[in-house]
């Protein structure tokens, strides 16, 4: 039987950006493809660069998050 954690592992992602995201209301769950996880509530910020994550409501209430996302350049 899939465990709460695989069943949000399908829903990661990545992009080519560097991310800066703060959590305006609510709290989201951050997966991250290492197997950290951690809670977000309102007013924390994330910076990320090219990471594989998922995002995930746990909570029973709605949630926002803005993001600002800037392409990156090429890596080499």
């Amino acid at each position: 039987m899939k465990t709460h954690d695989d069943l949000y592992r399908q829903f990661f992602h990545r992009t080519l950006t560097l991310d800066y995201a703060v959590v305006m209301h609510g709290e989201l769950t951050l997966y991250l493809n290492d197997g950290v996880k951690k809670t977000l509530k309102a007013g924390d910020v994330i910076v990320q660069r090219g990471t594989i994550h998922a995002w995930h409501n746990e909570g029973t209430e709605w949630a926002r998050m803005y993001c600002i996302m800037l392409r990156e350049s090429k890596r080499s």
